[in-house]
């Protein structure tokens, strides 16, 4: 039996096998937090998604303040610069009730929202909604078109689905599709 050269085989990778393989990238990069007990079908929080992407830029040094900005988070709290930095940096202020809400889960509009701000809050061309389930001028609108023009989103199809949660894989689909635009 002749063997085929792996170039001689089409790839046809299924939605699973993608996310298989973007969770992969994430781990070899020791990007997420805590991974050990998690599958990547697991929600992702609010803390993930923050540290996820103070790792991302390198885990820079922040000056730290002396008090915290937000009444659940304590100083001494392991993640503390990557709360603080995400703040720093306009990824993410908080809710309006003063706290950072570690524990809340995200969902895809939200991470679409950290990932554009992490990005620059690049120039968006707004001609027609990317997906039937994002209207013009909804919440995240202009966030979840930048994610789409890069080509960021693992979400096949005409749907995004901007509330439902993000999991582990999926995140780790967007960060690896970000990281290798």
């Amino acid at each position: 039996v002749e063997q085929l050269a792996v170039e001689d085989i089409p790839l046809k990778l299924t939605r699973e096998d993608e996310l298989q393989a973007a969770e992969q990238w994430f781990a070899d990069r020791d990007i997420l937090p805590n991974p050990s007990p998690m599958s990547w079908h697991s929600g992702m929080t609010r803390h993930d998604v923050t540290v996820a992407l103070y790792r991302l830029a390198g885990s820079p040094k922040v000056e730290l303040p002396d008090f915290s900005p937000y009444a659940d988070v304590a100083t001494n709290d392991p993640d503390y610069s990557a709360y603080i930095w995400a703040r720093q940096k306009g990824i993410t202020y908080g809710w309006s009730d003063g706290k950072f809400h570690a524990e809340a889960g995200v969902s895809n509009a939200t991470v679409a929202a950290f990932l554009y701000r992490y990005d620059g809050r690049k120039h968006v061309t707004v001609t027609e909604t990317p997906y039937t389930d994002v209207a013009v001028g909804s919440a995240f609108y202009r966030e979840i078109t930048w994610a789409k023009q890069h080509k960021l989103q693992v979400f096949p199809g005409s749907q995004y689905y901007p509330s439902a949660l993000m999991s582990r894989g999926e995140l780790a689909g967007f960060l690896m599709n970000y990281a290798g635009r």
